[in-house]
């Protein structure tokens, strides 16, 4: 077996067609090697040139930035330049026609009032408004002889300009009194929204799920009662821990099977106060309550005298009596039995 082996790959070795295949295909597998290098060149090549492009491309746009900026800047230092020219122009102009004016020709009282009047121009007016007094004045060739009868168009510049800036102050404190106007009108509406907002069916189950499940005693007792409502019910306007108390005192205070003020309905059976919560008519009690009564509980401890002792913590907390006192304690009592 292994001398046919032999054999027959002396003939394979020696067969002219298998060796041209074998030449063939070395060609081939050179050949897709040198396509896929030259690929590769080729790619990298319109890497490298694309590069250079986008940064000589970035290169020229920043140069160009640079020109505008520099041409911009150079406009703008001429502009100061000329403002400035022309402003001491007319200063010197119109000082030179104010002291060879005649009293009849003369405008201004004193040469303090003048002086106001052109540094008020100066501040306002552009290069060719000042330009067209200084022409009116006579110009550079007139500091010795000004037409002194221009000082009236001069005057007149400065009424105009006096005028349009007392009219410019106008309109601004118009339009911030509008803008103020505006504010409040959708500020207001919003309060009023929001304070007319009637409490949904869903709300009321939601607001007496809680009062029941968040008894009297705990901390921050009515903000988590505000915020279960809004992620059980979802509404518009989130409710506050302001409108949760509001809303349930007007259940409390209301008799069962009459409706409520601003239309909810009486609390029912599952929208009664919770163990704990203070009888009808007594408003709900506040977080800043209940810690004044912790600290009056403290304070006047259960040694002294029965009736003594609820007077003075009563004293200590605005708007309840003794019996409310009473109540709430009893409340929290069997809110902390229970947990």
């Amino acid at each position: 077996m292994a001398r046919i082996n032999t054999l027959v790959e002396r003939a394979m070795a020696a067969d002219p067609r298998i060796k041209r295949e074998k030449a063939r295909e070395k060609q081939e597998k050179l050949r897709l090697a040198k396509e896929r290098k030259d690929r590769e060149e080729a790619a990298k090549k319109a890497a490298l040139e694309e590069k250079e492009r986008l940064e000589k491309e970035k290169a020229e746009q920043e140069a160009k930035e640079r020109a505008e900026k520099a041409t911009l800047k150079a406009q703008r230092e001429k502009e100061k330049k000329q403002l400035r020219k022309a402003r001491q122009l007319l200063r010197k102009l119109t000082l030179s026609a104010f002291t060879k004016a005649t009293d009849e020709k003369n405008i201004w009282a004193d040469m303090e009032a003048m002086n106001d009047d052109v540094e008020l121009l100066c501040a306002e007016l552009s290069v060719m408004q000042i330009t067209e007094l200084t022409d009116a004045l006579g110009g550079t060739d007139a500091l010795d002889h000004p037409k002194t009868n221009a000082l009236t168009q001069i005057k007149q510049k400065v009424e105009d300009t006096q005028d349009a800036k007392a009219q410019d102050s106008i309109e601004a404190k118009k339009r911030r009194e509008e803008a103020r106007r505006v504010a409040a009108e959708k500020a207001e509406k919003a309060k009023a929204a929001k304070a007319t907002a009637p409490w949904a069916k869903e709300e009321l189950s939601a607001l007496a799920k809680a009062i029941k499940k968040y008894p009297a005693g705990g901390a921050n007792r009515w903000e988590t009662i505000a915020l279960f409502v809004n992620n059980m019910c979802r509404p518009e306007t989130p409710r506050t821990k302001e409108e949760c108390i509001e809303q349930y005192n007007k259940l409390a205070t209301n008799k069962p099977g009459k409706p409520a003020k601003g239309g909810a309905p009486a609390a029912s059976s599952a929208e009664k106060p919770a163990a704990g919560e203070p009888a009808a008519p007594s408003a709900a009690w506040t977080d800043e309550q209940d810690k004044l009564l912790k600290a009056a509980l403290k304070e006047f401890p259960a040694s002294i005298e029965k009736n003594e002792r609820w007077t003075n913590i009563a004293k200590k907390i605005p708007g309840k009596g003794k019996k409310d006192c009473v109540q709430r304690f009893k409340a929290i009592r069997e809110a902390l039995k229970k947990k």
